[in-house]
């Protein structure tokens, strides 16, 4: 597949023409993600690198400046590999960061082939370790994309359906302990299709997400982008289990 990462602006209350990214275009580029403070968008990305295997997705930023967005650096350590990892394991998806910049991921890097979520802290970045504390519903999905809030405390993850061949989104809250629960089904707005690559809007106050479920007009066939009041979903993802 190849990606390419468009930006749109609200004015008066519509919607841009979608336009390439000043970043991306030439290069598969996919999963962006806005820091909570906006200064930084992270994405996954083939672009070549003398430092990182051929044909290998890694993980880069690029950071907002007064004249826009700044050329694209890459977060090196998190996205390096042991000179004998299979080609499986020397990709990384889906980057997300939450205010103290701690910076998550997600590999299928040995020794966990199945796939993990990982775990880079700042202000370096030089250290990476697996993060099995947060719930992982993507078992036999290509990739789990998450959205964490900017306290850390809410997981927002895309996962096998429990009971389809699709993909739906999940919820995982910490306690009180700081102990994450177990990844919760977000049945208010899961389909019997595709749901999936969750966000937040920086107040927290909408979810967004992508689904290609039917829709009436054929001109928006295939996926379309989803947008909904976040604070009834949010309170079912921290309601206690009976």
């Amino acid at each position: 597949f190849d990606y390419t990462i468009f930006t749109s602006t609200l004015v008066n209350k519509q919607w841009s023409q979608p336009a390439i990214a000043p970043f991306s275009g030439n290069f598969r580029d996919a999963a962006p993600y806005l820091s909570p403070d906006g200064r930084l968008l992270l994405f996954d990305s083939r672009r070549p690198d003398p430092t990182f295997a051929d044909n290998s997705i890694n993980l880069w930023y690029v950071k907002r400046t007064s004249e826009g967005w700044s050329e694209a650096r890459k977060f090196f350590e998190p996205s390096k590999n042991s000179p004998d990892e299979p080609d499986v394991g020397r990709d990384e998806f889906g980057p997300a960061m939450d205010a103290e910049g701690n910076l998550y991921f997600y590999s299928f890097r040995r020794p966990y082939r199945g796939g993990a979520h990982y775990l880079s802290l700042p202000p370096d970045y030089q250290q990476v370790i697996l993060n099995e504390e947060l719930p992982d519903p993507s078992a036999a999905t290509f990739v789990s994309y998450a959205y964490i809030s900017p306290d850390g405390r809410i997981a927002l993850l895309e996962g096998r359906a429990q009971d389809r061949n699709d993909r739906d989104i999940f919820c995982s809250c910490k306690d009180s302990n700081g102990v994450w629960g177990p990844p919760r089904e977000m049945k208010s707005i899961n389909s019997r299709y595709y749901d999936g690559v969750p966000t937040l809007s920086l107040d927290g106050n909408y979810l967004l997400f992508a689904s290609n479920r039917e829709v009436e007009r054929r001109d928006l066939a295939y996926s379309n982008l989803y947008i909904i009041k976040a604070e009834e979903l949010l309170m079912e993802c921290k309601r206690p289990r009976d």
